[in-house]
């Protein structure tokens, strides 16, 4: 696993001071606070803003060269946790931000970020597997994969909501 890229360059202030991330340097949970634990291979997953803006600026690099009337990027829905509904917010609006054009609707070219959670019995964290893919056509475009640690109390946050059950009662008249 240590060979899957685990990289992302984005830059936090904190506290005035400006830190370049890179490698396998341990990012500050959303909530604060620094990682302790030096025993899983991945850095601690960044605040979503981050990463929203980390796969931003990767893919306006890859798509600065593309001709003008080239189809604007339709970012999939992936999923309906918490954490896929605020990356996609704010992945669009990062992408926007850098000049990137993104269509409402599906285009023909698709961005995709799968997410998979890792998680091993008896580990204070799990991983988080992101994968963002852009497609056209069936085919991979570009496509980047990274690994990130997840503290157990923040492990919910990754995961589909529960299905509402509903039980169906039938109309009585008087």
């Amino acid at each position: 696993m240590r060979a899957m890229r685990t990289s992302i360059s984005s830059t936090l202030a904190a506290g005035g001071a400006l830190l370049a991330l890179a490698g396998c340097v341990a990012l500050p949970p959303a909530g604060g606070g620094t990682s302790t634990e030096a025993v899983e291979p991945a850095p601690v997953i960044p605040r979503w803003d981050l990463l929203a803006d980390d796969i931003a600026r990767r893919l306006a690099n890859k798509t600065r060269a593309w001709p003008a009337d080239a189809p604007a990027i339709h970012v999939v829905p992936s999923g309906a946790s918490a954490f896929h509904l605020g990356l996609r917010s704010l992945l669009v609006t990062r992408l926007r931000e850098r000049g990137v054009a993104v269509a409402v609707e599906p285009t023909g070219v698709e961005l995709r970020v799968e997410t998979q959670l890792l998680q091993s019995p008896g580990s204070r964290r799990a991983q988080l597997l992101v994968s963002t893919s852009l497609e056209n056509d069936g085919r991979y475009l570009a496509r980047t994969s990274d690994l990130f640690a997840v503290p157990a109390e923040n492990v919910s946050l990754y995961l589909a909501p529960e299905p509402v059950s509903a039980t169906v009662l039938p109309l009585v008249e008087r």
